[in-house]
C-alpha cells in the first residue's frame, strides 16, 4: 500500500487509552485526507480460541473510509495470500528498466530497483520511491 506506515505510541500513551497495546512496537497503519488507521491486536472469535480476527482503529474526518480500506486488505490477504508463498523480494542494478523488471512493486533506491511481488497472484506492476 502506498500509504502504509508504522504507529509507534510509548507504554504511558497506551496506558491512558489513547491507543491500543498492538502500537507499542510499531502498529501497522495506513494514512490519507487528515486521518489513520491502524490494526487492533488479534482477538480470537471462537471459545477455543483456534480462530481469529484483526480489526482497524482510526482517527480523523476519513477514519471510517480508512478503516474500511484497511480491513479490505486483510482480508484479501487472509483469502489470496495466506495459504500461499510467502512474499518474493530481489534487487536489481538502478540501471536496469522498467522492461526487463519482473511483475511486481517496485521501489527505485539510490543504488537499487527492489521489487516485491506474492508469486502466484494477480501482481501488477507498480513504480513508486521510498
Amino acid at each position: 500500500m502506498d500509504n502504509f506506515g508504522l504507529l509507534k505510541s510509548t507504554k504511558e500513551v497506551i496506558d491512558s487509552g489513547l491507543v491500543s497495546k498492538s502500537t507499542l512496537y510499531g502498529g501497522k497503519m495506513i494514512v490519507g485526507s487528515g486521518s489513520f488507521a491502524y490494526r487492533a491486536s488479534a482477538r480470537p472469535v471462537d471459545e477455543s480460541r483456534t480462530k481469529f480476527e484483526f480489526g482497524a482503529f482510526g482517527y480523523g474526518p476519513e477514519v471510517e473510509r480508512l478503516a474500511e480500506e484497511y480491513v479490505s486488505h486483510i482480508q484479501a490477504w487472509d483469502r489470496d495470500y495466506r495459504e500461499g508463498p510467502g512474499a518474493r523480494i530481489e534487487v536489481y542494478s538502478a540501471a536496469i528498466p522498467d522492461a526487463d523488471l519482473p511483475a511486481g512493486r517496485v521501489i527505485d533506491k539510490r543504488h537499487a530497483r527492489v521489487v516485491i511481488s506474492w508469486p502466484n497472484s494477480l501482481a501488477t506492476f507498480h513504480r513508486g520511491r521510498i
